[in-house]
């Protein structure tokens, strides 16, 4: 299957800012002739979309589209910019640095519509990237999702690194954290 071989290319993998490759599946999706549902964004725009693709990646989209009964469907989506949708779409279209820069954003809208495969490349980059400017905000995400090594990474950092986090930013971290902080042992 086609989307069994695309999925195993993601899991983990981000490639670099270099990245220009266009793939056929990225060729055909971003093809708008056919665009069966479109996304309203935020900012008011109409962002085209495929079905066949959304289902593939997502069970919550699968059962917007079984209860529609008109197409094409429109997915209101005013949580989210157009840019913030179009970059978690080209993801889905094979276009995987297209979220680079844009992670937290594009996390929240893959939680929102249960997209597994854009949640773990997030994951991945919140994990690899964490230090001591946004380890506040990584472990807010780590405790709302149970990320378990996206929790131990954070947890360290604010022990080891106590001197040069904002501390305005920590005092404002739940007192679950709080006390996970407190009680961490290296």
């Amino acid at each position: 299957m086609p989307s069994e071989k695309k999925c195993s290319n993601f899991l983990g993998i981000i490639p670099s800012h270099s990245s220009k490759t266009t793939t056929l599946l990225h060729k055909l999706a971003t093809n708008h002739r056919y665009a069966d549902v479109y996304f309203i964004s935020s900012d008011g725009e109409e962002i085209p979309s495929h079905r066949n693709v959304l289902a593939e990646f997502s069970n919550i989209f699968a059962a917007i589209f079984e209860e529609a009964t008109e197409i094409p469907i429109q997915i209101t989506a005013d949580e989210f910019d157009a840019a913030t949708i179009q970059s978690a779409l080209n993801f889905l279209y094979d276009k995987s640095d297209s979220i680079i820069g844009k992670e937290t954003k594009v996390f929240k809208l893959a939680v929102k519509f249960g997209i597994q495969i854009l949640i773990d490349a997030c994951r991945s980059f919140f994990e690899e990237s964490v230090d001591s400017t946004n380890v506040c905000e990584f472990i807010q995400i780590a405790y709302s999702n149970n990320f378990k090594e996206l929790k131990r990474k954070c947890l360290l950092i604010l022990v080891q690194k106590k001197d040069e986090i904002d501390l305005t930013k920590v005092a404002e971290l739940p007192k679950n954290i709080l006390f996970d902080i407190y009680c961490f042992k290296l």
